[in-house]
């Protein structure tokens, strides 16, 4: 239904329309000798027959819609005839952005029969971005077929055309009626490339039919916790979290100030009492043990006195007879070298060598001694044992209880406020950790033997309706609900955006087992119009067709289409409301003009 305002909307849209834009005149256009499309000729009456309009030696030009992934390449050229040239009007649009092909490099590279290049043709840049326009002459008749290379910063496509028939004589193929349906709507390309407008192929695809259902976002399991204090008293510390706060494990959450009775001040006194004359007992016998490690302390003293003098005593001893020993091997040299010239008798040789022997034996023995009191460790003192008795803090009124999170999350309900009583066991606050929810939802009796371990749901919630969250299958439910027939199916969802928040209400698909076949096309090309769902069809470059369509599921971004659609037919992703406009109320956008 259009609304007073949305036809004021509209008509200021189509305002800017015919302001901006410079083409109107549907195919086929006059062209001028630059490739400009002329205005249109005055209206005949109605009595005059549309070819008392035309030449009968002037054909009407040809235009074609060509598409690669990239590109949209919709040219209109004059009959190529042998030896002379044809104007070919070049419309080229970006399918990424529905934009216009801005300052490329376009080349026609015209080839034979035999699939030869025999011709390049560099198409000159005209006044209205994204038109090209090219003089392609062909010297004798036959078939041919033309590459269009497109080249820029961010474009690098080849267009390879083929079924272009040169000849003397050129006759009209027979025409091609438009599919049954609503007439052309004629939308030029400067008004598509106003609005962005983008097209999707219409494609054929075997699918799983969805199971529809509505569910609800909860806490996951081991992610929810209530916080409560193990013992009456105030809630206190000035450290309670607001909703919303998030807080990590074992972060201190509140102060319970819990408040003791007379009757349990009395007990601690009593407990106190008794402590003190246990601290005043194992002071004496702490007293007493170090006494005996004095003693044993001042023991091992001496016994490190005498051992520290035996190893300075052995050092001389050591050194003593180590010059004993070089003393008698001199001696003995020297009476060896007399006893050669027999200055010396062999009875005084064998006392010389005897007291050699005698030495180093000497020497011997002290090193050996030596080096086993080396290895003697000395003995340890023993530490004294701390005699001050272990305090005990008199008797309060009241005791401080620290209460922490339990686990990472955030806050999501507070049940007191600071300086309330709080009875033990009474909920504080709870926690939910957010990061992973669930998604609950009813799946029909007659529907869960579709179900599969591993399967995926889909799903959108009123507060982002383009967004498609997903959640992984963990558990279905073994109770089947006697009024409703359905058993609750849960998923695993991530929510590190925290989108997601608990108790939001879900739309759910699950692509069930069965399967079905349908054209798909994305759900922004479906329009509402007066109860049915329609699309636009491209005709050609710059003619649409409405088709009232059937639409059978929805799968977040895409719809499946049984009737209106054939496959590899391009229907209007973005841009269909104005399309929509047009038809309703078509705007004169005046001369259509491709000036070079």
């Amino acid at each position: 239904m259009i609304t007073p305002a949305n036809k004021t909307s509209r008509w200021l849209c189509f305002l800017v329309l015919i302001l901006l834009t410079s083409c109107r005149t549907p195919p086929p256009h006059d062209h001028g000798p630059n490739g400009e499309h002329l205005p249109a000729p005055a209206t005949p009456s109605s009595s005059a027959s549309p070819s008392a309009a035309a030449s009968p030696n002037e054909p009407e030009p040809l235009a074609r819609t060509e598409f690669n992934d990239r590109l949209e390449n919709f040219f209109e050229f004059e009959p190529l005839r042998p030896g002379q040239s044809s104007q070919f009007l070049i419309h080229l649009t970006d399918l990424k952005t529905g934009k216009p092909v801005e300052k490329a490099d376009v080349t026609l590279r015209v080839k034979g029969p035999n699939g030869i290049e025999i011709a390049a043709i560099k198409a000159r840049v005209g006044k209205v971005t994204g038109i090209y326009v090219a003089d392609v002459k062909i010297g004798e008749a036959g078939k041919y077929g033309i590459d269009f290379s497109v080249k820029n910063k961010i474009i690098d496509e080849v267009l390879p055309l083929a079924g272009f028939e040169v000849s003397l004589a050129p006759t009209a193929g027979p025409e091609e009626a438009a599919p049954a349906g609503a007439a052309p709507v004629a939308f030029l390309m400067e008004q598509q490339w106003l609005v962005d407008m983008k097209l999707a192929p219409v494609v054929e695809k075997e699918f799983a039919k969805p199971i529809a259902s509505t569910g609800r976002i909860v806490a996951s399991a081991n992610s929810k916790a209530i916080v409560s204090s193990p013992v009456p008293g105030k809630v206190s510390g000035g450290l309670l979290p607001r909703i919303g706060q998030e807080v990590s494990a074992e972060q201190a959450l509140v102060v319970v100030t819990e408040v003791a009775t007379a009757s349990e001040q009395a007990q601690v006194r009593a407990a106190q009492a008794q402590v003190r004359a246990a601290e005043i007992q194992t002071s004496a016998q702490l007293r007493s043990q170090n006494a005996q490690l004095r003693n044993q302390n001042a023991q091992a003293r001496i016994e490190n006195a005498r051992l520290a003098a035996e190893k300075k005593s052995l050092d001389g001893e050591v050194t003593v007879s180590a010059a004993k020993l070089d003393h008698a091997r001199v001696e003995a040299a020297r009476a060896r070298e007399v006893y050669k010239i027999q200055v010396i008798s062999q009875k005084d040789l064998k006392t010389v060598e005897e007291a050699l022997a005698i030495a180093n034996s000497e020497h011997a023995a002290v090193l050996a001694q030596s080096k086993a009191l080396s290895t003697a460790v000395p003995v340890p003192q023993a530490a004294l044992l701390d005699e001050t008795p272990t305090g005990v803090a008199a008797g309060a009124d009241y005791s401080n209880l620290t209460i922490v999170a339990p686990l990472s999350g955030v806050v999501t309900r507070i049940h007191k406020s600071l300086g309330e009583q709080v009875a033990a066991g009474e909920p504080i606050l709870e926690l939910s950790n957010l990061r992973t929810v669930w998604l609950e939802t009813p799946v029909f009796e007659a529907d869960l033997g579709q179900l599969q371990e591993g399967m995926e749901a889909t799903f959108s919630v009123l507060s982002f309706p383009q967004r498609q969250f997903r959640g992984s299958l963990i558990d279905v439910g073994s109770v089947i609900d006697e009024k409703t027939r359905a058993a609750t199916v849960v998923f695993k969802v991530d929510n590190a955006s925290r989108q997601l928040r608990l108790g939001m209400q879900a739309d759910v698909r699950l692509a069930g087992a069965s399967r079905a076949q349908a054209m798909v096309i994305p759900k922004d090309a479906v329009l509402d119009r007066d109860g049915k769902k329609v699309v636009y069809v491209l005709l050609s470059g710059e003619e649409f067709q409405r088709r009232d369509v059937t639409v059978a599921d929805d799968f977040g971004n895409q719809v499946a289409v049984t009737a209106g659609l054939n496959a590899g037919e391009r229907v209007v992703s973005q841009g269909a409301y104005q399309l929509f406009l047009q038809e309703t109320d078509p705007a004169d956008a005046g001369v259509h003009s491709h000036e070079t």
